[in-house]
This record gives C-alpha cells, structure tokens and sequence, in this order.
C-alpha cells in the first residue's frame, strides 16, 4: 500500500464536499455547481 488509500465511502463524501464549497464559494446551487464542474473536467454529469 502506498498510505494514499481511503475507503471508497469517504471519497464519495470528500467528493460531494468539493461541489459544496464550489456552489458556496460562487454563490450556486448544487445542481449548477455539479454541472459546471463535470463540463470543467469532462465528465458526465
């Protein structure tokens, strides 16, 4: 193991916390944010 590992759960949530703090930071909501950031890094939505 490289010690970078972590359950698959809490990167689910560490990922949900980063769309939060982008809506919260730009004044979105969660949907947009989503959005806005799968468009950012081509991933669907």
């Amino acid at each position: 193991m490289t010690g970078n590992w972590k359950p698959i759960a809490f990167a689910a949530i560490a990922e949900a916390s980063r769309v939060s703090l982008f809506a919260y930071l730009n004044g979105l909501g969660q949907g947009q944010a989503a959005r806005i950031l799968a468009q950012r890094f081509g991933v669907a939505a």
